[in-house]
């Protein structure tokens, strides 16, 4: 998302990561993974509720879709990597991506299929483009 942020604020909108981490825990995965992003800390994880987002099964999370996405990045040199560490809140939650108008209603909604399963930046472009009310 770091690197798609500029296009993002281009397009008038601003992009905002929510952890499970505690402050501290936070400010140091966003130094690492989402440095000039804004970032908010979770740790009741309220908000994956909020917005639907589950607990991944074991195949979500560990199975052969996941070893996939990874060596299709690390053969593509997309994997940039930054260090796997010590998980934070709880490792079986899935992820999820949002754009939200002004007005607080979602017009987009990404709900990961498994845990390397991210929306292609072209789709965030369009939804975050065509939301009314940046």
């Amino acid at each position: 998302m770091a690197k798609l942020n500029p296009r993002i604020e281009a397009a008038g909108a601003q992009t905002v990561v929510v952890t499970m981490g505690r402050p501290e825990e936070t400010e140091r995965f966003c130094g690492e993974r989402a440095p000039g992003l804004r970032c908010f800390c979770d740790p009741e994880a309220a908000s994956y509720r909020a917005y639907g987002l589950t607990r991944g099964t074991t195949d979500q999370l560990f199975g052969p879709a996941v070893w996939l996405k990874g060596a299709q990045v690390t053969l593509e040199g997309k994997f940039e990597g930054l260090p796997i560490g010590k998980p934070v809140g709880d490792p079986f939650q899935m992820p999820g991506m949002f754009v939200i108008g002004e007005d607080g209603r979602v017009s987009f909604a990404y709900y990961s299929k498994h845990a390397g399963d991210y929306p292609d930046d072209a789709e965030v472009l369009r939804a975050v483009s065509s939301t009314p009310d940046r």
